[in-house]
């Protein structure tokens, strides 16, 4: 019988990666025990394939690939590096119809949407193994038809009064920079459904007084558009002012909210600054700043039914983004502070 060390390992693999799977088990029946050596050159392949997929898409994006690239090696019952190798060298038609056979056991249990985003794992897989020169093919297995659905309720609207609340309270109690400086940037969020980016990036500079000192408009740089200038409601106006007064009087330049160490506020703090007021609030969920965004675009909607006038208050490039929000309600940044029971003379 012909031994390992007689084969040319390289061109049997090559020719093994032409054969259809049944005709490759039984050529590898036929070989000698250590000639499965060659399956090792076959997942030396795909873990050359595997770290050069990882190394065109982000972190997040390589993450959830790799995840849904470990239910598909589950339900083959082997590990990743084995189930890209079986995938790539099987050729388009075995690897089209084993994964349609997993695709209708996921169908069982599993929605359209979560099924299609395991597909284009597998698919984006194929693909860069076709650009980098290991493959020939792309797998052409179909995604399963969905309907449309983005979630942009955002935490219920009492939640939302509870969180401003709370942070007034708390604002007006001890008086601090950082206790000022959190309820100014919850109201205007809330009042003006702005984006994260939107908030964090605002600097003193930005800031328009009227008359009397008092602050009328802040610029922002809404995703996508030109600069713009929001008219802000007294409350808002005044939250700023009480955070400026609390310790950045003086200041002319820089950014507008800063951290206890005197640093430009990060997204992290942010987040963990409405994290732990949602929480405080009695949310059921984490609360996010983007969340609360939804849910003054979604309170917006609700009142005037006017898809333009959300389009503007939520400043979308795009009609169809504002239409998930028409179901629900709509009114102005006024109407929303007034709602929250906000006056203009009332004291933080």
């Amino acid at each position: 019988m012909t031994s390992a060390s007689e084969i040319d390992l390289a061109k049997l693999a090559e020719t093994l990666a032409a054969l259809p799977a049944r005709q490759r088990r039984q050529v590898l029946r036929m070989l000698p025990d250590d000639a499965t050596l060659v399956a090792r050159v076959n997942q030396a392949a795909a873990k050359d394939i595997l770290s050069i997929w990882r190394a065109t898409v982000s972190n997040s994006t390589a993450a959830m690939y790799r995840r849904n690239l470990g239910y598909y090696a589950d339900w083959l019952h082997c590990d990743i590096t084995q189930a890209t190798a079986q995938l790539l060298s099987d050729g388009p038609g075995a690897a089209y119809r084993t994964v349609t056979l997993w695709v209708g056991q996921m169908r069982e249990t599993l929605s359209p949407a979560t099924i299609n985003n395991r597909i284009a794992s597998l698919r984006s897989l194929t693909n860069c193994a076709k650009r980098a020169g290991y493959i020939t093919w792309q797998l052409d297995v179909k995604t399963l038809p969905t309907r449309a659905y983005r979630d942009v309720s955002g935490p219920p609207w009492p939640v939302v009064q509870r969180m401003v609340n709370l942070a007034r309270r708390r604002a007006a109690g001890d008086g601090s920079g950082k206790s000022q400086r959190d309820a100014a940037m919850l109201i205007l969020t809330v009042t003006h459904a702005l984006r994260k980016a939107e908030l964090l990036a605002m600097r003193l500079e930005d800031l328009l007084y009227g008359e009397r000192g008092r602050l009328q408009q802040v610029r922002i740089k809404p995703k996508g558009r030109d600069y713009e200038h929001l008219t802000l409601p007294p409350i808002a106006g005044q939250a700023v002012m009480l955070y400026l007064h609390a310790g950045r009087k003086h200041a002319k330049t820089g950014p507008l909210w800063l951290s206890r160490r005197g640093r430009a506020l990060s997204a992290p703090a942010w987040d963990a600054v409405v994290h732990e007021l949602g929480r405080s609030a009695g949310a059921r969920a984490i609360v996010r700043p983007h969340g609360l965004r939804h849910a003054s675009i979604t309170r917006h909607a609700a009142m005037s039914q006017d898809p333009f006038s959300t389009r503007e208050f939520a400043r979308h490039c795009d009609m169809k983004t504002t239409m998930h929000y028409v179901d629900d309600s709509a009114q102005s940044a006024f109407d929303i502070a007034a709602e929250l029971g906000f006056t203009a003379t009332e004291p933080l």
